[in-house]
């Protein structure tokens, strides 16, 4: 193949998304260029899904592609000397322009003749295009397949959508070193974070907390103290927990049908029982 008619197999490939068989398909015919919305057509025969499309296409590379079709005969394939080996063609074209046939990404991405159809569709989906219009354009019977497969995300877009973000900061948030600095993005006291507030290391100068005060008041639980909160929950008087939960000390909460309980009938005349029953049968 000439040079010429290689550079318009790529620029079709890459400005249509068509496999290499629907390429060798083309005939100066499937180029719809003379009109407002310029398209190439894929013969139902020849498409994948064996449904006639109209491609369309940027006018800029439907002018490219009207002067190369002036030397084309009709009724003919445009590239008639499409070798089956379309990996070797390109391969060879990428080591005269010195590009790099595998990139140096951890996914290790090649670019064979069918990285064109990927880079279509990654053009698409960076325009902005909704899902619909990629998978359409893309020619998939899945958007998953579309943004899933082919679409590829660059470390640029990456970085793009992150400057794009809005700040989460504000003017406070000026990072400072040491603990009077991180101080400064910690939550203000009395804000029920449960952050502990003894901590003097983290407080800054100057006045900013201005309810250091009120702290001074304050003292921690002693051991004992909590220890005797935790068993008071644990009280029972004895009595083996009845109904749908076990007994913490809070038997008046639980629920139980005395009528129709056998776990309840050694119990009858008890006080616990009368105190659960009576409030059921009022």
């Amino acid at each position: 193949m000439t040079g010429p008619d290689r550079a318009a197999l790529y620029q079709i490939a890459a400005g249509t998304g068509f496999r290499a068989n629907e390429i060798r398909s083309l005939t100066p015919e499937n180029f719809l260029l003379d009109r407002d919305d310029p398209v190439v057509r894929v013969n139902a025969a020849y498409a994948k899904d064996r449904k006639e499309v109209d491609q369309p296409i940027r006018q800029d590379l439907a002018l490219l592609l009207s002067n190369w079709l002036k030397g084309k005969t009709a009724g003919l394939p445009v590239f008639p000397k499409l070798t089956k080996h379309t990996n070797l063609l390109i391969r060879g074209d990428l080591a005269r322009a010195g590009i790099a046939y595998r990139d140096s990404s951890k996914l290790k991405l090649v670019a064979d003749f069918h990285s064109l159809r990927h880079t279509y569709v990654t053009m698409v989906v960076q325009s902005g295009a909704t899902v619909k219009a990629c998978q359409t354009l893309a020619r998939h019977s899945t958007p998953v397949l579309t943004i899933g497969r082919y679409a590829k995300a660059s470390s640029e877009e990456l970085r793009g959508a992150m400057d794009r973000l809005p700040s989460t900061l504000d003017e406070r948030s000026t990072v400072k070193t040491g603990p009077q600095g991180l101080a400064t993005h910690l939550p203000l006291p009395g804000d029920g974070s449960g952050r502990d507030m003894a901590d003097a290391d983290a407080i800054p100068n100057g006045g900013e907390l201005q309810a250091l005060d009120e702290w001074k008041g304050c003292k921690a639980l002693s051991e004992a103290e909590l220890d005797a909160l935790c068993r008071l929950l644990a009280v029972t008087d004895g009595t083996e927990g009845v109904g749908f939960e076990p007994t913490v000390g809070l038997t008046l909460l639980r629920f139980s049908r005395p009528s129709q309980s056998a776990t309840l009938a050694p119990l009858l005349g008890s006080n616990e029982l009368q105190t659960i029953s009576d409030p059921l049968r009022r």
